[in-house]
């Protein structure tokens, strides 16, 4: 046993310095994922704005800050919950509805962009493969989520009757309904259709940004096998309530084996899974916890001159 690890490591580590001697790889690739990050968060802010209108009142150096307070504390938080409270800390407290409500939402479209386009990746891909990716089981289990979300879009924006009649009957109706009118109500229908369209060109941001990663190391990969095996990855992922750090831990073994199947190196897919979470959450965040901290510390400061005083 000691000597299959053994022969097993070294071969890794051969591959390993294979794939970094510096001719095999292609910085071009590279480069153009590090230029799509600030587009990424870009949409994002789009999106936020077009729900919240918030840009109507703070200045964008500000909503900056907020975003970027939320992506850090959204890291080490499941299912990047902390981003609510990290956006708030930049907005006044009656702000706070308004912003919640647009990061639900844009977090729901976000969402359905994932499952729509990911549930037809993982068919593409087994009809390629000629094998499911995973348990059949765990298929109809993502198209009923995807189904429960789209009847929470048509309920709460299409104001379909016979959801409207069944609400009447729900227990605590009274105190759903303050919780839909304070936090959840979208007024404008018009922001929905375009937050939509920002979180689909995030999405599809995103998704070039993985491609591109991959082809820092390997540019003969077919594109169209790339594509759909990539927002498979994220599809799959979509589905495990994890941290986001351990959500790299879960995205490297899910691109391992979907993208293993499609004759992408294992070492590959790691590489790649990890420089898109460096890229995308690790360079936000800290950008984001440098501007809490000076935050804090001015904050700190001025409750210090006031006691001198």
């Amino acid at each position: 046993m000691v000597i299959l690890i053994t022969d097993k490591f070294i071969r890794y580590e051969e591959n390993f310095n294979e794939r970094f001697r510096l001719e095999m790889i292609h910085w071009e690739y590279l480069l153009f994922a590090f230029l799509l990050m600030p587009v990424n968060w870009f949409f994002e802010l789009l999106k936020f704005n077009q729900f919240s209108h918030l840009d109507k009142k703070y200045s964008k150096v500000d909503l900056i800050k907020s975003l970027l307070s939320g992506i850090a504390f959204s890291a080490i938080t499941p299912l990047k919950s902390g981003d609510y409270g990290g956006r708030l800390i930049w907005l006044k407290q009656e702000d706070w509805p308004a912003a919640l409500s647009a990061i639900f939402w844009g977090n729901w479209c976000q969402l359905l962009w994932l499952m729509a386009i990911g549930i037809g990746g993982v068919n593409y891909l087994t009809f390629i493969i000629s094998a499911p990716l995973f348990p059949v089981s765990y298929f109809f289990m993502g198209m009923i989520i995807f189904v429960i979300l789209l009847l929470i879009i048509f309920w709460f924006y299409a104001r379909i009757e016979l959801f409207r009649k069944l609400f009447h009957y729900t227990p605590f109706k009274q105190k759903i309904k303050e919780l839909y009118i304070g936090y959840l109500k979208i007024i404008n229908r018009t922001d929905l259709y375009k937050a939509l369209i920002y979180a689909g060109l995030r999405y599809f941001t995103y998704v070039i940004q993985y491609m591109f990663l991959l082809c820092v190391f390997d540019d003969k990969l077919p594109i169209g096998y790339l594509f759909f095996g990539v927002v498979s990855v994220f599809f799959i992922q979509s589905i495990l309530p994890v941290l986001s750090w351990m959500g790299l831990i879960g995205r490297t073994g899910i691109a391992i084996f979907v993208l293993g199947k499609l004759g992408v190196s294992e070492l590959d897919s790691s590489l790649s899974s990890i420089l898109l979470w460096i890229i995308n959450i690790l360079l936000p965040s800290l950008i984001g916890l440098y501007f809490l901290f000076v935050k804090f510390l001015n904050k700190s400061y001025g409750k210090q001159e006031m006691d001198i005083g």
